[in-house]
């Protein structure tokens, strides 16, 4: 992970996170419900998992958080985009999760050999053939 970090971008990012958590708290009841009853109901889960430990992951790399907090949201991390891979999506919604999923991964990694890169391709061939018969 990269630490480097401005102070401008820290109060940001430790700004952003709490908003996140906010949000999260409003917003999570209602999607929690709707998103139980879809046969992606795993993969949504899945995906505000990602959700969070991505926002602490980018305030550990701006210091926001402790070397403790952040080393366990970086391995959930990975826990994550490989457990996506394995996912198959069965809705709109669950590719729309595990596509951003890929795209968050793509962006916070810098190695081309990782697994964020496996996923990305996985769920644009999904999205490609998206209709088709099987």
């Amino acid at each position: 992970m990269c630490h480097a970090s401005r102070p401008a971008a820290a109060a940001y990012w430790g700004g952003a996170a709490a908003l996140l958590a906010g949000a999260a708290a409003v917003a999570l009841p209602r999607a929690v419900q709707a998103a139980s009853t879809s046969p992606d109901a795993a993969l949504l889960a899945l995906h505000r998992d990602f959700l969070m430990q991505d926002a602490i992951c980018h305030a550990w790399n701006h210091h926001d958080v402790s070397e403790e907090i952040g080393e366990v949201a970086h391995d959930r991390w990975w826990e994550i985009i490989e457990a996506a891979q394995k996912m198959p999506a069965h809705t709109f919604a669950g590719l729309r999760a595990k596509a951003d999923i890929a795209l968050k991964g793509i962006k916070l990694v810098d190695d081309s050999q990782d697994g964020a890169e496996d996923l990305a391709r996985l769920v644009l061939g999904q999205i490609a053939a998206w209709g088709e018969p099987s």
